[in-house]
């Protein structure tokens, strides 16, 4: 009875506790920026853009092809998106305390956490494109002892 007085007594004294993980992380997943995120990450523009850098720059890549594999792959990431998003809020609610995902949203609600996630997507694909040739020069630079290593 006492263990149960005192948590209720730290129920009372600190919301955050109240509330479910869970509840706490689907806030901020439902935030219109987050939202925003996955909308943009989902773009037909982004991906293509995502599988141009994944495709050796030595390979031919049309701009009618790139239209045509982001619209494609758009429309199967798209149909994933509630699964995704479900996984987001089950790994948010296993990884955070209450407290630093109160702390997420409100900075995300905040007029600075709202600046950094839509500069995010731009951000993101600007560092992409410039790794995207020191990366396929790695990979091309051990691509032999890959083979070696895979013919053994």
């Amino acid at each position: 009875m006492r263990m149960l007085l005192l948590s209720l007594l730290l129920l009372a004294a600190n919301p955050a506790l109240s509330r479910d993980l869970r509840d706490l992380a689907e806030d901020y997943a439902n935030l219109p920026e987050v939202q925003a995120m996955w909308d943009d990450a989902l773009s037909p523009l982004y991906l293509a853009n995502q599988f141009r850098l994944s495709v050796p720059l030595s390979v031919d890549v049309s701009n009618d092809q790139l239209d045509r594999i982001g619209a494609l792959l758009a429309r199967e990431m798209t149909a994933l998106r509630p699964m995704m998003e479900a996984v987001m809020v089950d790994r948010l609610a296993d990884m955070f305390t209450a407290d630093e995902l109160e702390a997420l949203v409100a900075f995300y609600q905040s007029e600075h956490g709202a600046s950094v996630m839509e500069k995010m997507p731009v951000f993101t694909t600007m560092y992409s494109a410039e790794l995207a040739p020191m990366m396929q020069a790695a990979q091309r630079e051990v691509a032999p002892a890959i083979a070696r290593i895979m013919a053994e």
